[in-house]
């Protein structure tokens, strides 16, 4: 998940060739722009082959991005130019960056971009790997589409928005469920949930390989007591070595629908304390309430009507 501070432009992608299908002005149902297999990391997040100026390579489909990015190392090894952005991103350990690269020809399967400006990655540089992602597929980019995500048969779909409101899912299903959401700030899916009966805010993140809970939610809301030693400390983050937790819930509820016993890692909120260092003041930014991650998201198919503000949800059926 990261965070941006001032929008760049976005980019819209066009049919290859620069040629859309010709459409109806009034149509029903969704039409489709691509369908890619998905592929995992080694932790299980999606991601899917691109193409950079030639170079085939894979980036990950993250919902919780902000500006869709490349990493530092691969930049640099291509020699490619580095630009001051006009805006910055920062990630959940409060690494910033405010660089970007400008690839000439941008391939999501057909879809087409040139000229393309991608942010560069806060954190670690990174290798240039054919093997593994090298950047990031975030909501500047996603948002221009109704997006589906195929976990159960494995495949990621792009779909052209404009068409009936909620005809849209066309899969096999039991229960179907709808949780109207917001944008915030950083143009990510905001909804309501609650958490062992405790209401807070959700964002759905399928670039995060766990879900994740602000630790000062977990205190405040839930009554958590991180001195208490039977809580289980997984790790650290940050500069300061901040200790990270994990715990298993009862419940997480999204509008109706009941996951039992999720894990969930709980983080502390190193995003308002860097931000408003940075910034001298109260930003009003900090780490959501709760992150939904591939930890909950495997298990379920998605459709993300951006247009409509809906998220379409069912679980994902073996091999479905």
């Amino acid at each position: 998940m990261r965070i941006s501070f001032s929008f760049a432009a976005a980019f819209v992608f066009g049919m290859a060739g620069g040629l859309y299908p010709a459409m109806a002005l009034e149509r029903c149902t969704a039409q489709e722009m691509l369908e890619l297999e998905l592929f995992y990391d080694s932790v299980g997040r999606p991601i899917v082959p691109v193409s950079l100026d030639g170079r085939e390579r894979y980036f990950l489909i993250d919902t919780g991005g902000a500006i869709s990015t490349i990493d530092r190392g691969p930049a640099e090894a291509w020699g490619l130019d580095f630009e001051e952005a006009g805006t910055w991103l920062m990630d959940v350990t409060g690494a910033r960056s405010d660089q970007m690269v400008v690839i000439g020809e941008f391939l999501i399967g057909p879809l087409r971009s040139e000229e393309h400006a991608l942010i560069l990655s806060p954190g670690l540089p990174g290798e240039d790997s054919e093997k593994h992602f090298i950047g990031t597929i975030s909501p500047d980019i996603l948002q221009a589409y109704d997006v589906e995500f195929d976990f159960g048969r494995g495949f990621f779909h792009l779909y052209e928005p404009g068409h009936c409101a909620g005809n849209v899912v066309h899969w096999p299903h039991e229960r179907l469920t709808v949780i109207p959401f917001e944008m915030n700030h950083a143009g990510h899916i905001a909804f309501p949930v609650t958490l062992d009966g405790i209401e807070m805010t959700a964002i759905v993140d399928t670039g995060a390989q766990y879900s994740t809970l602000n630790r000062d939610i977990a205190e405040a809301d839930l009554g958590m007591d991180f001195s208490d030693e039977t809580l289980e400390a997984v790790g650290t983050i940050g500069e300061e070595n901040d200790l990270v937790y994990r715990h298993t819930f009862e419940q997480l509820t999204l509008n109706g629908l009941e996951i039992n016993e999720p894990v969930i890692t709980i983080l502390p909120d190193l995003i308002v304390s860097d931000t408003d260092q940075l910034m001298g003041l109260r930003s009003g930014l900090r780490l959501p309430d709760l992150i939904i991650g591939m930890s909950v998201l495997s298990r379920l198919h998605l459709y993300i009507a951006y247009d409509e503000k809906r998220l379409y949800v069912t679980e994902a059926g073996p091999g479905e």
